[in-house]
């Protein structure tokens, strides 16, 4: 069900956009572009205790999948552009010499769509745009404590991402060649997460579970290469 509301919301936003711009649509060329690119984020927990995620003193961070970033984008000349995303996000670390509430392993898996305003000056494009998302999947596992009398044992909880969220951003587009170009993504989205728990939360540790929330906030910035058809002059 969740689904069928985000598409709908998707096809709202591009009808919207292209009976808003009907009369230009007329006149200005159309363009797809396509790209490919990888992403670094900040999450930013609520919890008192939370690192941001970031490498302990022992421990650096193993990536198993690098995170990434696929998406298209309709250009309307040099107005507006609507684009579509497909986002993965993926980091682990160990447990060891962490603190209660810090963030043992994340990942995800979301789509989104945005609609911006081009603003051209020489090779550059900047690109101010209001996106959605919905997280398909994901998980966050965060260190709950250790079990009192066990030789250092950690109580780790997963908790499942699957919500809708809205954010705002900008890119800043660079054209290398014609039709090749790199960008930069910069985006702030919030998700309207609930904290899920995969199985039953270990007893003993109320308080923490009383205070804890999982991730809805984000800073994200990607590299992106990326190839633009004129499909229309």
């Amino acid at each position: 069900m969740k689904m069928k509301y985000f598409v709908f919301v998707i096809i709202s936003l591009v009808i919207d956009s292209i009976f808003a711009q009907s009369d230009s649509l007329k006149n200005n060329s159309i363009s797809l572009g396509i790209e490919i690119g990888a992403i670094k984020s900040i999450f930013l927990n609520n919890y008192p205790q939370n690192n941001n995620f970031t490498p302990g003193l022992f421990q650096p961070f193993t990536e198993y999948i690098p995170p990434h970033t696929i998406g298209v984008k309709i250009l309307n000349g040099s107005k507006y552009v609507i684009g579509f995303n497909y986002i993965y996000f993926g980091k682990s670390n160990s447990s060891n010499h962490r603190i209660q509430g810090d963030v043992i392993n994340r990942s995800y898996h979301a789509i989104s769509a945005e609609l911006g305003k081009c603003i051209e000056y020489n090779n550059f494009t900047l690109s101010p745009n209001f996106n959605i998302n919905y997280k398909l999947s994901g998980i966050e596992a965060v260190l709950v404590g250790y079990i009192p009398g066990s030789w250092g044992e950690p109580v780790i909880q997963t908790f499942q991402y699957n919500s809708f969220g809205i954010g705002f951003g900008s890119t800043i587009k660079y054209y290398v060649l014609p039709n090749f170009y790199i960008s930069t993504d910069l985006r702030y989205s919030h998700n309207f997460e609930k904290n899920k728990p995969l199985g039953k939360p270990l007893g003993g540790f109320e308080e923490f579970y009383k205070n804890y929330r999982v991730n809805r906030d984000a800073i994200t910035l990607s590299l992106n290469f990326g190839y633009q058809i004129k499909i229309r002059n």
